[in-house]
This record gives structure tokens, C-alpha cells and sequence, in this order.
């Protein structure tokens, strides 16, 4: 389906001098939030230098510069502007900066390619700049209303900008379509348990779907006791994820002792807190913050000694 033309914002077929303010604006702030996440690989003097590029990165780097060659020579050409964003993004978040300007420039020129509004998505959403993100998605999904990927992203989005209630409508959207789908379902407990609706029936279909199913509906009902400040609640749960998902590969066990390690402190057990520390620095030795917390934890107790 070809996209729909329309007369103004961000992406869409401005005139020349419409598309340089734009881009001026989103370079500026594309700017600002890439300092804060990501260091351009250029300051050292490499290359686009990313495994995705198939081909090599030196085989990347001398089509990028072709392209810059044919767009110095020819700076309406359309395909070229195409290329060299797609190949700037494939690089990495360092190049997300380059690789809007000329995607965004492709649009500008006239490409049909529904795929940018969904590159350009991804790209502005790594970056943090989430009204862009929303924008590009939703005109994606407009022509791809059943791309679950990108859905998924918008549903994301949602949750992480605090917008519940658009978040909660897009996940019960894509359950519709996969109502037994893990990830679907946790994010839709837990988007309605922000919007402070029945969550637990989502559970309860969580737990009819096998043993991930259970430790996933263990880990929902563990995160939202540990956020009410339910602690004891909250590890009587993830006590049951720490000891049966350490292989799974589903879960983010960091972040599940962290919370179990807080409970214990929170409830003043700290032998526990310190079995658990010794299991997140198992899988991050480079946790300096646990490491510090270990030792004021485990350092032997000075025993004041008595004047005489």
C-alpha cells in the first residue's frame, strides 16, 4: 500500500525550506540525546565498524563514501540518500544521527519506501526522542496495522513515556491476534496493573502456559509486590524465579536479584541480601556497586572498647 501524502510534520513532504528547519530541530536534539547514550565511533577515527553490515566494515565504509560522492555531485538523488541511511543505521546507534538526516532527506525527495517511517521509529525512540518514535510507528502501522514488531515497539513506547492507557490498548490490540504470546501477556498485566485494573486474570493465563508460563506469572506477580512495597510478598515470588530460571534465558536475572536483595534489606535479613549479592556478582563481576554493597555488608563489626 502507498502511504498517504501528507501536508506538514515531521517526515512528511515538506517543501525545501520546511524539511531544513526540521532537520535542523531533530539534529539538534538527536544530538543532545546520543551525547548522553552513545560515544560517535568516529572521535577515534573508525568506520561505520559494525558485525550487522554484511559485506565487512571496510566494504560499508568505501560504499558510504561512493554515496557521499554521488549525493556531492547530484544532491537530489533520491536512491542515494535512500542507501546511505540504511547503511548508517545497519552501523549502529553511533550513526543514527547521519542515518536520520538522510532518510529523512529520502522522504523529503519524494521515496515511497513505508520502511523508513519504521526505521526512523527505532531510531528515534534509541535516542529518546519519543513524540518522533510515536509518530513514525503509527504511520507504519497505518499501512501495516498487523506488524507485530513494530506494535510491539509502540506499545513499548507507550509504557516507558508513562502514556498507560494508550500502552494497555495497544498490547490488548496484539493479543487479540496472539492471546497465548508470554511477552504479550506480561506487559499487558503489567500495563494494567499501572492503569489499576484486573491484572491478575492475565496471570491466571499465564500460569496455563507451562513451566516458563508459571515463572513468568511468578516474576509479574514478584515486580509488582517488590513496586507496592510488599516485600515479603515480593520474595516468596522471586525466591521461585532465582531458583528455577537460572537457565532459562527468559528473564533479566540482575534485575531479579535486585529486587530480592533490597526486599532482604528492606526487611532487615541481610544474610540473605548477601547470598544474593554473591549471586549477581556471579553473572556481573563488574557490578561495582554490589561489590560495595558486599563489603560494608560482610566487613566485620568494630567492637567499641570500654574506657578505663
Amino acid at each position: 500500500m502507498i502511504p498517504e501524502r501528507t501536508k506538514s510534520g515531521p517526515g512528511q513532504f515538506l517543501s525545501r525550506w520546511g524539511i531544513s528547519i526540521l532537520l535542523s530541530t531533530v539534529l539538534v536534539a538527536v544530538i543532545l540525546a546520543v551525547t548522553r547514550i552513545i560515544r560517535y565511533s568516529r572521535d577515534s577515527g573508525s568506520g561505520i565498524g559494525s558485525d550487522n553490515i554484511s559485506g565487512g566494515v571496510e566494504q560499508a565504509d568505501r560504499r558510504l563514501e561512493e554515496l557521499r560522492q554521488i549525493i556531492e555531485n547530484n544532491p537530489e538523488d533520491m536512491e542515494a540518500f535512500l542507501e546511505s541511511g540504511l547503511l548508517k543505521l545497519k552501523g549502529g546507534a553511533a550513526f543514527y544521527v547521519d542515518a536520520i538526516v538522510d532518510l529523512e532527506r529520502a522522504r523529503e525527495l519524494g521515496s515511497l519506501d513505508i520502511k523508513i517511517f519504521e526505521h526512523l521509529g527505532i531510531m528515534y525512540q534509541a535516542v529518546g526522542l519519543y513524540e518522533f518514535a510515536e509518530k513514525e510507528y503509527k504511520r507504519f502501522l497505518a499501512n501495516n496495522p498487523d506488524d507485530f514488531e513494530t506494535r510491539m515497539s509502540l506499545a513499548k513506547l507507550y509504557y516507558k513515556s508513562e502514556k498507560f492507557k494508550e500502552a494497555e490498548n495497544e498490547y490488548e490490540k496484539i493479543r487479540q491476534k496472539r492471546p497465548n504470546h508470554l511477552v504479550v501477556l506480561e506487559n499487558t498485566a503489567l500495563t494494567r496493573w499501572k492503569n489499576r485494573r484486573n491484572w491478575e486474570e492475565i496471570v491466571s493465563a499465564m500460569r496455563k502456559e507451562g513451566q516458563t508460563g508459571n515463572l513468568r506469572a511468578d516474576y509479574i506477580e514478584g515486580k509488582i509486590n517488590y513496586e507496592e512495597k510488599i516485600f515479603s510478598g515480593a520474595i516468596v515470588y522471586l525466591e521461585k524465579v532465582s531458583q528455577n530460571a537460572r537457565e532459562d534465558g527468559f528473564f533479566d536475572m540482575r534485575e531479579v536479584y535486585k529486587m530480592l536483595i533490597d526486599s532482604y534489606l528492606k526487611l532487615k535479613v541481610n544474610d540473605l541480601a548477601v547470598k544474593n549479592l554473591q549471586e549477581l556478582l556471579k553473572i556481573d563481576p563488574a557490578d561495582d556497586e554490589a561489590r560495595s554493597q558486599l563489603v560494608r555488608l560482610t566487613a566485620p563489626k568494630s567492637r567499641k572498647t570500654s574506657k578505663k
